[in-house]
C-alpha cells in the first residue's frame, strides 16, 4: 500500500509539509524495494514505516 501525505501524521507527527512529503517518498521507496525482494504487503509495509520513521529521526537530530 503506497502512502500519500495524508497517512503520515498516522505514523509520525509533528512534520510540516515539506517533511512529510520526504516521509512518504522514504517510505514509498522501502516498500518498494522490500516487495521487489518478494515480500508481501504485510511483511513490508511496518518495515518501510519503521525505516522512514528512523531515517527521519536522525535527519532531525543532524538538524540541531
Amino acid at each position: 500500500m503506497p502512502w500519500d501525505i495524508s497517512d503520515v501524521d498516522t505514523f509520525r507527527k509533528g512534520l510540516n509539509k515539506a517533511q512529510k512529503n520526504s516521509w512518504v517518498k522514504i517510505a514509498n521507496g522501502a516498500l518498494k524495494t522490500c516487495l521487489a525482494e518478494g515480500g508481501t504487503d504485510k511483511s513490508c509495509a511496518p518495515k518501510a514505516i519503521k525505516i522512514a520513521n528512523s531515517r527521519f529521526e536522525k535527519q532531525g537530530k543532524r538538524a540541531k
